[in-house]
């Protein structure tokens, strides 16, 4: 079972004096309602005040609106206005202005003696339009190639009746309702004659047909209750959808969405609405006055979205518009939504991986830092190792040296007489030899030094490693003059 989307609120509409009587769509964004306070207004849902206000000194309370598309002879929208004066007006729809044009209107007196409008209907496929009064008169009139009215027949009834259409596949039969006696009255469209009357067992307060004809709802003054007959002709209700009416006031439902679900009027300022096969109540639609009784409501739908409108009896009266996506609408919403919460998860992965590549090349770059700066430490201990080394091992051959060069010196120098020689120059001849000697054995210290220190940093152990003097003797070893 699809899953059922919720109304939600769209305008509030505040601008009428009285209790509103009519309301109809004229687009997705256009609104039209008429009410006790004997004008037409056209609201542009984009806002909340009308667009334009239409007036005649003529009229009385406005009770039906309608619509009758363009056509080929009459290539504008005109909008039909009913009264409760009798008197009837037709306004053009002006394109280059976007609205109703006040200039370009007319008026006709239908019915004489101040014999209100009670409802009338369009005949969208043959151009026609019946009228039906108060007192119970029918007139049948059509529209000609300049958009003006011409009438074609006229019957009474004699009784009063708040719901009348064209029925069959051409609109070639009107079907009345009967107010208070129960009756089902047939005319034939071409000519008004009575073709059948059939007793039904309440009174019908209103009526409203499917858009494909199928099926009908009414009123049950009797019961209080809506009653569905599909198709129209059976004699009992197949499905009745519950409003919990306490009073035999006039209310009106619409069928919406396809005519998969019913709107009905109902009483304490909500709008009802009902799955038609099941008489499920699916939603109530609330409007803020408690105690209206939601008399005029209406539907319209786009591929997009669907849309309720409805009006109480309260003085003055709001108007309140609801809409929801349409099903595929929504399920395009959904898609798009899942689209953009997998783009925004790829999104999120993406930055999380590139803050994790960042964050490694980060600690890459400080394991590099750090390895240049371990490398730069450690040559500056080696190079200060070496230093000491070198230092350490120069002065102690030189402290050997000096106790070498002493040793000579006291043996060359004894109390035996030998031939005369320069003492200060063979003294200075052999400390150059010495020195000679001392700086070459340093140099190769050294040398050797460097060779055991890459042994070191190259790991060897302790043990490997052995310090030689000039003649290849350890330190500890005792190196004869």
């Amino acid at each position: 079972m699809p899953i059922y989307l919720s109304y939600d609120g769209l305008q509030f509409l505040e601008g009428h004096k009285g209790a509103i009587n009519s309301l109809v769509f004229f687009d997705a964004y256009t609104l039209i309602s008429g009410g006790d306070d004997r004008c037409v207004k056209v609201w542009d849902l984009n806002g909340d005040t009308p667009t334009i206000t239409l007036r005649d000194s003529r009229w009385g309370q406005v009770v039906a609106l309608n619509l009758m598309p363009a056509w080929s002879q009459c290539e504008t929208t005109l909008l039909v206005v009913g009264t409760a004066s009798g008197f009837m007006s037709l306004f053009p729809y002006n394109k280059r202005k976007q609205n109703f044009n006040k200039e370009s209107s007319s008026t006709f007196v239908i019915f004489q003696e101040n014999d209100a409008i009670e409802v009338q209907a369009l005949d969208t496929i043959n151009h026609r339009l019946i009228v039906l009064s108060h007192s119970g008169k029918v007139k049948l009139y059509k529209f000609d190639d300049g958009c003006n009215m011409t009438e074609v027949w006229y019957n009474s009834i004699e009784t009063l009746a708040h719901s009348i259409a064209f029925r069959g596949s051409a609109n070639q039969e009107i079907w009345i309702h009967s107010l208070y006696h129960g009756e089902r009255r047939r005319f034939d469209a071409s000519n008004g004659a009575l073709l059948e009357t059939t007793q039904l067992n309440s009174a019908i307060a209103s009526s409203t047909y499917s858009s494909d004809g199928r099926s009908l709802v009414v009123f049950n003054l009797t019961s209080r209750l809506y009653n569905l007959f599909s198709p129209p002709e059976n004699p009992k209700p197949t499905v009745v959808y519950n409003v919990s009416a306490s009073n035999r006031m006039i209310k009106n439902a619409a069928f919406g969405e396809e005519n998969c679900v019913i709107v009905c009027g109902a009483e304490n300022g909500s709008v009802m609405v009902f799955d038609v096969t099941t008489g499920n109540l699916l939603q109530r639609l609330e409007h803020d006055d408690s105690e209206s009784n939601m008399y005029a409501v209406t539907t319209f739908s786009t591929e997009d979205a669907h849309y309720v409108a409805s009006g109480g009896s309260l003085v003055p009266s709001a108007i309140c518009v609801w809409s929801k996506p349409t099903a595929a609408k929504h399920a395009e919403k959904e898609r798009r939504r899942a689209a953009q919460v997998r783009r925004e998860q790829e999104a999120e992965t993406a930055r999380k991986q590139q803050a994790r590549e960042a964050e490694l090349l980060k600690q890459v770059k400080e394991r590099e830092e750090m390895l240049q700066q371990q490398k730069q430490k450690d040559e500056q201990f080696r190079n200060t190792v070496s230093f000491f080394v070198v230092l350490i091992i120069g002065v102690l051959v030189y402290t050997y040296l000096d106790a070498i060069k002493a040793t000579i010196h006291s043996a060359t120098s004894g109390p035996k007489s030998e031939p005369y020689i320069d003492q200060t120059s063979s003294q200075q001849a052999h400390d150059t030899i010495v020195d000679s000697d001392i700086r070459a054995y340093i140099a190769e210290l050294h040398q050797r030094h460097e060779q055991q220190f890459d042994l070191i940093t190259k790991g060897a152990t302790p043990n490997e490693l052995t310090i030689t003097e000039g003649n290849g003797a350890t330190p500890n070893e005792r190196v004869e003059p």
